[in-house]
């Protein structure tokens, strides 16, 4: 949030100021502590974009004044020496502007807390105003919930992109042991058996769960999901509630079976879902899967700063300010300005959407956006997007989650029907074709089609490629 003021914009405006709306999942982050920094940031920005707004409005009143002075008689220097003389001034002293603002996100004392072993000691800055602790009290709401309410297409929002999906269906008819009746059972036990068989994995970060899937703009006048038209959907729902809806499904809410893996310290999340649906003659099985990659490297910056700078560093820092200077300029008095109107916006975002509530019959309560997937490393390459995975290794585990995870279900599957006297030889072909359909090209890319955003991409995972930084982003 601090390297990067377009993030922290976003954040502000499309998380914290939407309180009708969901807030997506974000694994392995303080959801809260994210947003009570991008508002801290956002506030450093706001005064440094003031301070170059006062430079670039009296420097140009002075050139303007070189230009006017002549035409209306008076003494001035003229327009190309009140230009040079304000380009002068204007240049050393935004560059300051800039180092000064850079100086205190990286040595200043709100960051010695976020330096690598130190942010869990750190407290994060609370903001003063109540309408901005209004807000994130919105956000904590749905930091651990069971439900996610997704605008648009992807429904898997905040956990990912898809890199691989799954499903067959397998009759329920053909007796394993011939002469003896098939045992007839319930959706919700085999998912009880799945939970406790994944669950029973070793792996130490392993976090297996139920969770709701509904759409944003389906549940408006669905009080399960949305008490209060006028106010934000619920962030959780009890098992009741899920179970009904296993046992009975309905098209826009859709219960899934999830496990998570959370590794490399909350650098990489891994996750699957699993729906199970029985007809009367069939099981119909379906498994997605979900990777969240690193976030870009330029984050992390913080973590390699030692606590007082060397001249190196301040050295690379003041050339990173004289370069970003332009770009800071040219942003300052309409970032200033919008940050001075900020609440007056809110408050008329707020009119616009209660006008629609009034007009209209729906509403989208989906989420906007998710922090931890708009700063996941997604590089684009020939013919789509990327992966960005820091090391080989993240890569191989992975596959080792995916393939380990889905080598239990299929066995868990084999045994839940062995016990309910189903053959389950269609269930080995199935599972056969699974894996078959899993490809590796040349050892460094898995190449399989996936939607982001609703949009179709093909999606590959590299694992050699060398990271990008995401440059025109950091301001």
């Amino acid at each position: 949030m601090h390297f990067d003021s377009v993030l922290s914009r976003v954040v502000v405006e499309d998380l914290l100021e939407e309180p009708r709306r969901a807030v997506a999942a974000s694994p392995g982050i303080d959801l809260g502590a994210v947003c009570r920094h991008a508002l801290a940031a956002r506030r450093r920005h706001a005064i440094r974009d003031a301070f170059l707004a006062v430079l670039l409005i009296g420097c140009g009143g002075y050139a303007l004044y070189g230009l006017a002075g002549p035409m209306f008689g008076a003494d001035g220097p003229g327009l190309f020496l009140a230009t040079y003389l304000a380009i002068l001034v204007l240049a050393p002293l935004g560059w300051v502007v800039n180092f000064v603002e850079g100086y205190v996100t990286r040595w200043g004392p709100n960051a010695r807390s976020l330096r690598l072993r130190a942010f869990e000691d750190g407290q994060p800055p609370e903001p003063a105003s109540e309408l901005r602790r209004g807000q994130l009290a919105h956000v904590d709401r749905f930091a651990d919930g069971n439900v996610t309410v997704y605008r648009g297409y992807n429904p898997f929002v905040g956990q990912g992109w898809s890199v691989r999906a799954w499903s067959f269906a397998l009759d329920l008819t053909i007796a394993k042991q011939t002469g003896e009746p098939v045992v007839p059972f319930a959706v919700t036990e085999l998912y009880d058996f799945l939970e406790k068989r994944i669950t029973d994995l070793d792996i130490g970060s392993l976090r297996v769960s139920r969770r709701l899937f509904v759409n944003g703009a389906d549940v408006h006048s669905d009080t399960r999901f949305v008490p209060d038209p006028h106010g934000a959907p619920v962030g959780e729902v009890g098992a009741d509630l899920i179970g009904e809806l296993i046992e009975c499904p309905e098209d826009h809410a859709r219960p899934y079976l999830a496990a998570q893996i959370i590794g490399w310290d909350g650098e990489l999340a891994w996750s699957a879902f699993l729906r199970a649906r029985i007809s009367d003659s069939s099981l119909f099985v379906e498994v997605n899967y979900c990777v969240l990659p690193p976030l870009w490297e330029m984050y992390q910056e913080i973590d390699d700063l030692l606590l007082s700078p060397t001249m190196p560093q301040v050295s690379k820092l003041a050339r990173h300010s004289l370069r970003r200077l332009p770009r800071t300029l040219r942003g300052c008095i309409p970032n200033s300005l919008n940050g001075l109107l900020a609440e007056q916006a809110f408050r008329r975002k707020m009119d616009r959407q209660e006008k629609e509530l009034r007009e209209k019959f729906t509403f989208d309560h989906g989420t906007e956006i998710s922090i931890r997937e708009a700063a996941s490393e997604l590089r684009r390459v020939k013919g789509g997007l990327a992966l960005g995975y820091h090391r080989h290794f993240q890569l191989l585990d992975e596959q080792m989650w995916t393939k380990t995870v889905e080598k239990r279900i299929i066995d868990a599957l084999a045994e839940f029907l062995t016990d309910h006297n189903i053959d389950s030889r269609e269930l080995q072909s199935r599972a056969e074709q699974v894996s078959n359909t899993h490809v590796h090209i040349g050892g460094d890319a898995t190449l399989m089609n996936s939607a982001i955003g609703g949009v179709s991409a093909t999606v590959s995972l590299a694992a050699g490629a060398p990271s990008r930084r995401a440059s025109k982003k950091n301001d």
